[in-house]
C-alpha cells in the first residue's frame, strides 16, 4: 500500500486491497546454481514462494487470520471477481480463496502445483506436492542434475541437496505428474517435441534449449 493509507481512499470501507508478486529472487540462498541470485533461472521455493494478503477495513474478512495452506497466484482473480459478486469467463482458472481469508471455510486445492519457466532460454518444468519438489532441468547446465528431487524445508543448492537417486520412485511418479500437467498448456505444448527428445534421451544435458542453434 505503500504510503497510501485505505482511510485515504475514495471507498475506505468498501474497497478491498490485495498485494503479492509474481516472483520471489534467490539473494544468495542457492550459491551453488549459477543465476540462482535472480528470477527466472530456477524453480526454488525462493522464487516461487511469495505472500498474498488482502485486506478489507469494513470487516468483510477475518482480521489478522494466517492461512498456512499453499495457494496459487491463479486464485488471485477468482477470490477478487467473488468478493465484489462478479462471475469469470468459463475459461478463467483458479478457485476463489474467500472461504479461507474469511475464516468460514476450506479450499479444494490440488494436492500438487505445477510451475514452469523458459526465461531466456531456460526451460524447468516442477512439480510441488505437499513433501517434495520435484525439478526437470531440460537445458544445458551442468552444475544441475538433469532431474532434480530436494525435500520441502530443504533449502535447495543443485546436485548438494538433490536426493533424486534415493528416492526413484517419487521421481518417476512426479515425472509422470509433471508431463501430465503440460498437456492443455499452450506454451508446453511449443516446447513439447524439445522436452520429449530430451527425456528420450535420459535427460541428456548436452542437449540444446529451446530457439538455440
Amino acid at each position: 500500500l505503500g504510503r497510501r493509507h485505505p482511510r485515504s481512499t475514495p471507498f475506505p470501507y468498501t474497497t478491498l486491497s490485495r498485494s503479492t508478486s509474481d516472483h520471489g529472487e534467490g539473494l544468495g540462498d542457492h550459491p551453488n546454481v549459477p543465476g540462482a541470485d535472480r528470477h527466472g533461472f530456477v524453480l526454488y521455493e525462493s522464487q516461487l514462494r511469495v505472500p498474498l494478503l488482502f485486506y478489507h477495513p469494513g470487516g468483510e474478512l477475518a482480521a489478522g487470520r494466517v492461512v498456512t495452506q499453499p495457494v496459487r497466484l491463479l486464485d488471485v482473480m477468482p477470490s477478487v471477481l467473488d468478493f465484489v459478486g462478479l462471475e469469470g469467463p468459463p475459461e478463467m482458472e483458479g478457485r476463489s480463496l474467500l472461504p479461507l481469508a474469511r475464516g468460514d471455510g476450506s479450499v479444494e486445492l490440488p494436492e500438487t502445483f505445477f510451475a514452469e519457466t523458459h526465461f531466456q532460454r531456460r526451460d524447468k518444468l516442477a512439480a510441488y506436492p505437499a513433501d517434495w519438489k520435484y525439478i526437470e532441468n531440460c537445458g544445458p547446465e551442468p552444475r544441475l542434475p538433469p532431474r532434480a528431487l530436494h525435500r520441502v524445508g530443504v533449502p535447495e543448492d543443485g546436485a548438494r541437496t538433490d536426493v533424486a537417486a534415493e528416492h526413484p520412485e517419487v521421481v518417476e511418479r512426479l515425472a509422470a505428474g509433471a508431463q501430465e500437467g503440460e498437456r492443455g498448456d499452450g506454451q508446453a505444448e511449443r516446447l513439447g517435441d524439445h522436452r520429449r527428445a530430451w527425456r528420450q534421451r535420459g535427460g541428456d544435458r548436452r542437449g540444446r534449449g529451446p530457439g538455440r542453434r
